[in-house]
């Protein structure tokens, strides 16, 4: 690209690709023991997550447990967990091509990537799929404190985020109840009893053998400090992981199949690499190391990540679940534009300009 177009390519609107040693003054070593800015973790009323540690010793005590569990060796042989999941997105799309319904696929990716993490951290799947109404409602909670007028500034408020955060709740109980509906956060109350339970079971005499071999099982025996392998502190990392799975990866799924689905010509090659590709005719599902292989869908991956690392298991499921989708059926992009799946925000609107988040498409068999 910069061969072509020289030094400094801008690539959109917000973003800028330099490549001149003679622009760039230093460079930062990113090996910097960096703690994370404490207001961040405080508005999200998160300080004791994983993710939002400050400090950087605490952090990367409290991620080692996790590191062997996502390495990519470790990733590598999960491939028949990932193909699981993508034989029940396929199920459900087949579903709904048979009886000509269009099918929300940004919903149907958050079902599969969260299963797929909570399969592989918790021993068991909640069963996103089979119970899609109490899935749903997952979405909608999470999207309710977006909705209020200027609801992203309210980190600038630290000190007060737990008051405003119950006036939330109150509103939108109030407002449910006296326009019909259900209480907000119904669906969390579910998780969090489910998130119980499969605890109990890993932690105590319930769970079985394979219980013993779950990321959380590993955490729970670890040498963290006792309250870092607390019920408490276990419990709460639950929704660090539905997060990665129903909002980060389903969201980078979302993208790279607008983009494709926006760009036919592309369609087509990648349609075409996929019906010629050779790790399809093994008899086996191909593996995530096969799929790296084929240069344009490891393209279109890099580039809705912008040539980010990505974390071992999305990459995985990125992969696994997007090669699926386009090799078994012809997909016709519905009732949605850039607006609906772009999410962003800035200080001169008083709401994120968020869409409705969801990418409809009509998909034939092929």
């Amino acid at each position: 690209m910069h061969e072509r177009y020289g030094p400094i390519v801008r690539i959109n609107p917000f973003e800028i690709h330099i490549n001149d040693p003679d622009y760039i003054k230093s460079l930062l070593n990113t090996n910097k023991e960096l703690n994370k800015d404490p207001l961040r973790s405080r508005s999200l009323g998160q300080a004791q997550n994983v993710q939002e540690t400050v400090e950087w010793a605490v952090h990367k005590r409290r991620r080692a447990p996790f590191d062997g569990f996502f390495s990519r060796k470790r990733i590598m042989e999960l491939n028949g967990l990932v193909n699981a999941q993508a034989d029940k997105l396929l199920n459900n799309m087949k579903t709904d091509a048979e009886s000509s319904k269009r099918t929300c696929l940004s919903t149907y990716y958050r079902f599969a990537s969260a299963e797929t993490i909570f399969d592989y951290c918790f021993g068991r799947q909640f069963g996103f799929f089979e119970d899609q109404k109490t899935a749903e409602k997952l979405l909608i909670d999470q999207s309710r404190p977006g909705d209020f007028p200027g609801g992203h500034h309210l980190g600038r408020f630290t000190n007060h985020i737990n008051l405003i955060i119950s006036i939330q709740t109150f509103l939108y109980s109030l407002k449910l109840c006296l326009f019909g509906g259900e209480v907000a956060g119904q669906s969390f109350v579910a998780l969090r009893e489910w998130g119980v339970k499969r605890l109990e079971e890993v932690l105590g005499s319930a769970g079985d053998a394979s219980d013993q071999d779950t990321v959380f099982s590993r955490l729970a025996s670890s040498d963290l400090p006792a309250e870092e392998r607390s019920f408490d502190y276990l419990l709460m990392q639950i929704f660090l992981f539905l997060r990665a799975g129903f909002d980060t990866t389903a969201y980078n799924l979302t993208l790279a199949t607008y983009y494709v689905l926006t760009h036919p010509e592309l369609k087509q090659r990648l349609e075409l690499e996929l019906e010629t590709a050779e790790c399809f005719n093994n008899g086996t599902p191909p593996s995530w190391n096969d799929l790296e292989k084929l240069p344009l869908l490891n393209a279109v991956i890099k580039e809705t990540l912008r040539l980010g690392s990505g974390q071992n298991l999305a990459m995985a499921e990125l992969h696994i679940f997007l090669a699926a989708v386009f090799r078994a059926f012809d997909l016709e992009l519905t009732d949605t534009v850039a607006e609906d799946v772009v999410s962003y925000y800035d200080d001169f609107t008083p709401t994120p300009r968020n869409g409705k988040q969801k990418l409809f498409v009509r998909a034939k068999l092929r």
